[in-house]
C-alpha cells in the first residue's frame, strides 16, 4: 500500500481503518446489548446511528500530514500549526447524507462531538480555517484508505458549524443535550476501549443472580424476606432498611440479575472484602474493582491466590474501562459525573442502563451525598436504576429523594434477636478501665475511641497499670504491613483480652466480640460501632454488653459535628439499660436526622447548599476530573515513611530506585515499598509541614517523627535529621 495511503491512528503502527474498525465493532456488541434498555429512555436506532457516524468519522483528522508525521517522529516539530484532530475531522462528514437523515440541531449534536471526542483547548479561528485549506486533497485519500467512498471534503458545511465546533460546551438544552451526553459518552466508551485494547464488555454466561442463588443453595441458606424483596422488585429504584447481618448484600446481588451494576462503599477494605466475596466465596468472577489503590490490592491478591499474576493488570484495565458486568468500587470512581468535568459523558452514559448500589449512605459528609442524590436523579432521568441501602438511613435523605421527583420503594427489615443491651454512662472512658480489664479476664472486650491520641493514651495506661493484661491496638497511623498484620489479629482474636481501636473497624472488618467500649460519637456511627459485639449471635447476658461514655469525648468538633453530637446525645438515654433492637436504631436515626430538628445546622446548610448547587448545574469542564476525584474523597492523605524505617531498609529503597523495568519497579513497590507507608490525613500537614521531606524517586515524603511498631506514628516526637543514622 501506498506508505501516503496508510494512514495511521496510533504511534505503535495501528492504522487508522484497524481503529476505526475496532470501535465499529464494540459499537455493534453495545447495541446489541443495551439498546432494548435505552429504548425505554427514547434512545432509539436512529440515534444508535449517530453514535455509528460519530465513530466513524472521529479520528479521519488524523489524516492530516502533520499528525502522520508527529505520530511517525516523535521529536517532529509542530511549526505552531498542528491543530487537535478531533477539530479537523468534520470537515470530511458526509453532510448530504446527515441532513437528509436529521434534523439542524442533531448534525450540530454530530459535528460537536467529533470535534471534542478529546477535551483539548479551542484553536485559534484563522489557524483553523488556515489548516483546513491544505486538507483538500484528503478525502481521497481517506477513500483509498478505508476502501470506500466514505469521506468528504466539505468546508462550506465545515464553516456553517464553526460557531457550534469553536465553543467548549454543547449549548442546545433540552431532548437535544440529553441525546448529545449519550451519543458523545458511547462514543468515549467506543474509543477507550479500544484504545486500550480490551473488550468493551464482558458478558458472563450466568448472571450474578443466578450464580448467588446456587451458592445460596449450596450453602443450605433460604432466601430471606429482605432478598425475596429484592428480586420481586428488580425494576424499581428501591431504598432498603435492613439489620446488620440480614443478608444485604446477597439482596443487592439478586436485584441486580443481570444488569449492569456498580456496587459502592465508601471504605476501600470493605470494597476489597465485597470484591473478594462475590469473586471467591459466590464464584462470579467477572467482578471488576475500582479505587485508588484498586492496583496494588489486585496485584497482591493475585499473588495469595497463586493466580497468574500478570492476570491482575488485565483486571485493572478491565475495571478501569467499565467492561465488567459487575464492579464494586468508591463513590469516586463514578458519581463525578455530576459536577461535569471534561469526559464527564462517558461515565454518566454508561450508567443510563446500569444499577448503582449506594451501601451505608449515612457514612458520608453532607456535600458526597448531595453529590449522589443529584447523581441518582440523573442517573433515573437517564434510564438507570439504584438501590440505597443500610440499618440506618438519615430521613433528610430520604425527604429530598422525593422532592426532587425520583421514583423509588422504600421497604424496612429488622432483626429482633437480642443482640446488644447498652449503658449510657456519664463519664470519660479512662475513668472506668477498670471493668474493662476485670471483664476482659474471662471475655473479649473492644474498645473503640473516636481519635488515635485516646486510644493511644488507654493502651498506654492499661499496658500501665494492668500490666498482665492481654491489650492490643490498631489504628491508621501504622505501617501498611503492620497495619495488616494487626488486622489479622483483631479478626481471629479467639482468647479473652482488649482490642483498642478507632472508628476504622466501624465497617471495614468482620468482628464479634463479647463487650464493647466506646465513647459517644455520633447516633449513626455508634449504632455501627454496636455491629462489632454480638454481630450475629443472641445475647442472653444479665449486664449491658455496649457500653457508651458521653463525658468529654475526642474529636468531638474536628471528627464529629458537634451539632449532631449533641442531638445524638438527647436521644441516646432512652436505651439506657435495656435492649436496643435494629428498629430502635433506625428510628433513632430518621428522628435524629430529621428536617425539624436539623434545620439552621451547619450539617444540613452544607447538604442543602451542595445539593442546590448541583441540580442547578455546573459549568461544563471547569473542574478536571482530578479534581473531582479530590472532592469526593472524604479526606485525602500523604504517604510517608517514617525516616527510621527509610533508614533501615535503605538498602531495599537503594535496589528500587536502580531497577529501570517498569513492572518490575511497580510490583517491587507494591512487594517493598508500599507495606513501609503511612496514609497521613491532609489537615495534619500544617502541624507537619516542617517534618517532611519530600523523595522525587520513590514520590513519597519521609517523615521526621517517630514511629513505634507498638503504638504507630508519634507525632509528639520528632526526629532529628542529624540524629538519623543513630536510631
Amino acid at each position: 500500500m501506498n506508505e501516503r495511503v496508510n494512514l495511521l491512528a496510533k504511534s505503535n503502527g495501528e492504522t487508522l481503518k484497524v481503529h476505526t474498525n475496532k470501535l465499529l465493532k464494540n459499537l455493534s456488541i453495545l447495541r446489541k446489548v443495551y439498546s432494548n434498555d435505552l429504548e425505554e429512555s427514547g434512545f432509539h436506532d436512529k440515534d444508535w446511528d449517530l453514535v455509528y457516524y460519530a465513530a466513524l468519522y472521529h479520528d479521519f483528522g488524523k489524516a492530516a500530514p502533520d499528525f502522520q508525521q508527529k505520530l511517525k517522529d516523535e521529536k517532529h516539530s509542530k511549526n505552531g500549526k498542528e491543530i487537535p484532530h478531533g477539530f479537523l475531522s468534520p470537515v470530511f462528514l458526509d453532510y448530504d447524507t446527515i441532513h437528509k437523515k436529521y434534523s439542524d440541531d442533531e448534525a450540530k449534536l454530530l459535528v460537536h462531538v467529533i470535534a471534542h471526542h478529546h477535551d483539548r483547548d479551542i484553536p485559534d479561528a484563522k489557524k483553523l480555517l488556515s489548516v483546513l485549506k491544505e486538507l483538500d486533497d484528503l478525502a481521497d485519500v481517506l477513500n483509498e484508505h478505508f476502501g470506500k467512498p466514505i469521506a468528504k471534503y466539505c468546508p462550506k458545511e465545515y464553516k456553517r458549524y464553526l460557531n457550534v465546533i469553536l465553543k467548549k460546551d454543547f449549548e442546545i438544552s433540552g431532548d437535544i443535550k440529553r441525546k448529545y451526553i449519550l451519543v458523545k459518552g458511547l462514543l468515549n466508551r467506543l474509543d477507550y476501549s479500544a484504545s486500550a485494547n480490551v473488550p468493551i464488555e464482558i458478558r458472563p454466561a450466568r448472571s450474578v443472580r443466578q450464580k448467588t442463588i446456587e451458592w445460596m443453595q449450596r450453602q443450605n441458606f433460604n432466601l430471606r424476606d429482605v432478598q425475596d424483596f429484592a428480586i420481586q422488585n428488580s425494576k424499581k429504584n428501591l431504598v432498603i432498611v435492613a439489620s446488620t447481618g440480614m443478608g444485604k448484600t446477597e439482596a443487592a446481588l439478586l436485584w441486580s440479575d443481570a444488569r449492569k451494576t456498580f456496587f459502592t462503599l465508601p471504605i476501600r477494605t470493605s470494597i476489597n472484602a465485597i470484591y473478594k466475596r462475590i469473586k471467591a466465596l459466590i464464584g462470579f468472577k467477572d467482578v471488576g474493582l475500582l479505587h485508588s489503590a484498586s492496583l496494588e490490592f489486585l496485584y497482591e491478591d493475585s499473588k495469595k491466590q497463586s493466580e497468574i499474576v500478570e492476570d491482575y493488570f488485565n483486571v485493572y484495565k478491565l475495571s478501569k474501562e467499565l467492561s465488567y458486568p459487575i464492579t464494586v468500587c468508591t463513590i469516586d470512581q463514578i458519581f463525578t459525573f455530576p459536577f461535569r468535568h471534561c469526559g464527564y459523558e462517558r461515565i454518566l452514559s454508561t450508567l443510563a442502563y446500569s444499577n448503582v448500589v449506594i451501601d451505608e449512605i449515612q457514612s458520608y459528609t453532607p456535600k458526597i451525598v448531595a453529590t449522589i442524590i443529584a447523581g441518582l436523579k440523573e442517573i433515573t432521568d437517564y434510564g438507570g436504576r439504584f438501590l440505597i441501602m443500610s440499618a440506618t438511613i438519615p430521613n433528610i435523605y430520604i425527604n429530598e429523594l422525593e422532592r426532587i421527583g425520583i421514583g423509588f420503594e422504600v421497604s424496612e427489615f429488622y432483626d429482633f434477636e437480642p443482640r446488644n443491651m447498652m449503658a449510657v454512662i456519664e463519664d470519660e472512658i479512662a475513668n472506668d478501665l477498670g471493668r474493662v480489664t476485670e471483664l476482659s479476664k474471662k471475655h473479649r472486650c473492644l474498645i473503640i475511641t473516636n481519635t488515635i491520641k485516646k486510644a493511644v493514651e488507654l493502651y498506654t495506661r492499661i499496658k500501665e497499670t494492668s500490666p498482665e493484661c492481654n491489650v492490643n491496638l490498631l489504628h491508621s497511623m501504622f505501617l501498611k504491613k503492620d497495619r495488616l498484620e494487626k488486622e489479622e489479629q483483631i479478626m481471629k482474636m479467639k482468647r479473652p483480652g482488649i482490642w483498642i481501636s478507632t472508628q476504622i473497624v466501624e465497617a471495614s472488618l468482620d468482628i464479634d466480640y463479647d463487650f464493647l467500649f466506646t465513647e459517644f460519637s455520633t447516633l449513626d456511627s455508634l449504632f455501627q460501632r454496636m455491629g462489632r459485639c454480638y454481630r450475629k449471635r443472641t445475647y442472653m447476658g444479665k449486664i449491658p454488653n455496649v457500653y457508651v461514655y458521653t463525658r468529654n469525648c475526642s474529636g468531638v468538633g474536628r471528627i464529629y459535628d458537634r451539632e449532631l453530637h449533641n442531638l445524638g446525645k438527647d436521644l441516646l438515654y432512652e436505651f439506657d439499660n435495656r435492649f436496643i433492637f435494629g428498629k430502635d436504631k433506625a428510628q433513632s436515626v430518621r428522628e435524629a436526622y430529621s428536617k425539624e430538628r436539623l434545620e439552621n445546622t451547619r450539617y444540613y446548610n452544607e447538604f442543602k447548599k451542595a445539593l442546590e448547587m448541583i441540580l442547578t448545574g455546573l459549568p461544563t469542564c471547569e473542574l478536571s476530573k482530578q479534581d473531582v476525584h479530590k472532592e469526593l474523597r472524604d479526606s485525602a492523605k500523604l504517604k510517608v515513611i517514617p525516616v527510621q524505617v527509610f533508614e533501615e531498609h535503605k538498602d531495599l529503597i537503594e535496589q528500587f530506585k536502580m531497577e529501570k523495568d517498569k513492572v518490575k519497579r511497580f510490583e517491587m513497590y507494591i512487594s517493598n515499598i508500599s507495606p513501609l507507608t503511612v496514609e497521613v490525613p491532609f489537615f495534619k500537614l500544617s502541624e507537619l509541614k516542617d517534618k517532611l521531606e519530600y523523595d522525587q524517586e520513590l514520590d513519597v515524603f519521609k517523615l521526621y517523627v517517630r514511629y513505634d511498631k507498638e503504638l504507630g506514628l508519634i507525632f509528639s516526637e520528632e526526629v532529628k535529621q542529624e540524629s538519623v543514622e543513630f536510631i
